[in-house]
C-alpha cells in the first residue's frame, strides 16, 4: 500500500480536440491548459440562473456541491438542490439546509421536499437520486440529533421513511449504499459534543470501518474494519497517538469492487485501498 502526503489538488479537464473541429459552436474549446489560463478572445456560453436569490433581507443559495451522485432524473427534467440562507462562515450544528428540486420545464419552479442539519460546504449532505427508482436520498441527524442518518423520498407518492445509517455512494443497481460511520471523525461539525462519537479513543476499533447498507432495508454489514486496515497499513504495530478514520468511498461501474479512503488522524497520512465486494479481499 502506498502512502501518499495531504495535498489540495485541483484536477482540470480540458477538451482534446483541435479548436477549429467547430466553427460554430457558442464557446471556445481549448487543447492545453496555458490556453485556458490564458483566456484570450474566448468566448463562454450564456447561462441561466434557475435557483431563486432570495430578497436582499434573505439571502438564498441553492447548490448541489459534489460529484458521483445523481443530480438530474432520468427524464432531465427534474434537477436536486439544497437550499441554505447564509455564507462566508463554517456551519454549526444548527444550521438547517432545505432540500428540494428545480422543475426545468415549468418556470424553474422549486419544490421542498424536506430538511438536513448534516451537510458541509464541500459534499452538501450527499443529496442524489437512488438509480432505478423514483427516490431521492440524503443525510441527515437523527431525531434526538446524536448520530447521522438518511431520509428518503419517493418522488411519485410523497412517501418518506428513513434508514438507520447515513449514505455515502449508491450502488449503480441502487439497491445498497456503501457508508461509514460519520461520527468517528465528524465531517459536518467537528467537535459537536452532541454526538454519539464511535469508538472515538481507539486507534482502529474492530467494529467500525465501511459498511454496505441495503437501501430497501437499512440492514448493514461490515465490509472491512478499521482495524483490518491498521494491521496492512502498519503490520510491525499501530502508532500510539492519533487513530485511522474511513472518509469517502466509490463504487465501480459494475457494483462488485470498490475504493475507499482512509486518514490517519494526527500522523499527516492517506492511503487509499481497493475491494473485491464479493470475496471482501483487499487489493493492495
Amino acid at each position: 500500500m502506498q502512502r501518499f502526503l495531504l495535498v489540495s489538488t485541483v484536477f482540470f479537464i480540458v477538451l482534446a480536440w483541435p479548436v477549429h473541429a467547430e466553427d460554430n459552436l457558442p464557446y471556445t474549446m481549448h487543447t492545453s491548459f496555458d490556453q485556458i489560463v490564458e483566456r484570450a478572445e474566448a468566448c463562454y456560453p450564456a447561462l441561466t440562473r434557475i435557483s431563486d436569490p432570495g430578497t436582499n433581507g434573505s439571502q438564498a443559495y441553492t447548490g448541489f456541491f459534489f460529484y458521483q451522485a445523481l443530480q438530474f432524473d432520468v427524464t432531465g427534467r427534474y434537477a436536486l438542490g439544497m437550499k441554505v440562507n447564509f455564507e462566508g462562515r463554517e456551519v454549526e450544528s444548527g444550521d438547517r439546509a432545505e432540500i428540494g428540486y428545480v422543475d426545468l420545464k415549468k418556470g424553474y419552479e422549486w419544490t421542498k421536499i424536506g430538511e438536513s442539519t448534516a451537510w458541509n460546504w464541500q459534499q452538501g449532505c450527499r443529496l442524489q437520486w437512488r438509480p432505478r427508482s423514483d427516490e431521492i436520498i440524503w443525510n441527515d441527524r437523527s431525531d434526538d440529533g446524536k448520530h447521522y442518518v438518511s431520509r428518503v423520498h419517493n418522488f411519485r407518492t410523497g412517501a418518506k421513511r428513513s434508514l438507520p445509517r447515513p449514505i455515502y455512494e449508491l450502488s449503480p443497481d441502487g439497491t445498497s449504499a456503501l457508508t461509514h460511520d460519520f461520527e468517528r471523525y465528524d465531517i459536518f461539525f467537528h467537535g459537536d459534543k452532541n454526538l454519539d462519537k464511535i469508538q472515538d479513543k481507539e486507534f482502529a476499533p474492530a467494529k467500525t470501518g465501511v459498511w454496505k447498507m441495503k437501501l430497501d432495508t437499512g440492514k448493514a454489514e461490515l465490509l472491512v474494519s478499521l482495524e483490518r486496515m491498521a494491521a496492512i497499513i502498519y503490520p510491525k504495530g499501530a502508532p500510539k497517538t492519533g487513530f485511522l478514520y474511513f472518509f469517502r468511498e466509490g463504487w465501480n461501474p459494475s457494483g462488485t469492487r470498490f475504493i475507499a479512503f482512509v486518514k490517519a488522524e494526527g500522523l499527516n497520512e492517506a492511503y487509499s485501498i481497493a475491494s473485491d465486494v464479493e470475496r471482501f479481499v483487499l487489493v493492495i
